[in-house]
């Protein structure tokens, strides 16, 4: 398999976060770990006026070459949105 070769390194384990101030005082130790190869922050969990500290964390696992994956999940995917997909995107 071509991944196994390393042509195509797949991301072997996923953090999900939904409180940005949780992480910040560990986010040292997770990239000088490299405890995850992404991150999906969970914007529905956040109150908006919360978003741009959870971008300037994003930013910061970016820098420290963590992928991060924002997302906004419906109330019937596990998420806090309750509107449809039409008026969530």
């Amino acid at each position: 398999m071509a991944s196994e070769a390393g042509l195509f390194p797949l991301p072997r384990l996923v953090g999900v976060l939904s409180d940005p101030a949780a992480l910040a005082p560990r986010l040292d130790a997770l990239l000088a770990g490299r405890l995850v190869d992404w991150v999906e922050l969970r914007f529905d969990q956040l109150p908006e006026a919360r978003w741009p500290e959870a971008l300037a964390l994003a930013a910061r696992l970016r820098a420290g070459g963590v992928g991060v994956l924002g997302t906004l999940r419906l109330a019937s995917d596990g998420g806090a949105i309750g509107a449809d997909d039409e008026a969530r995107v």
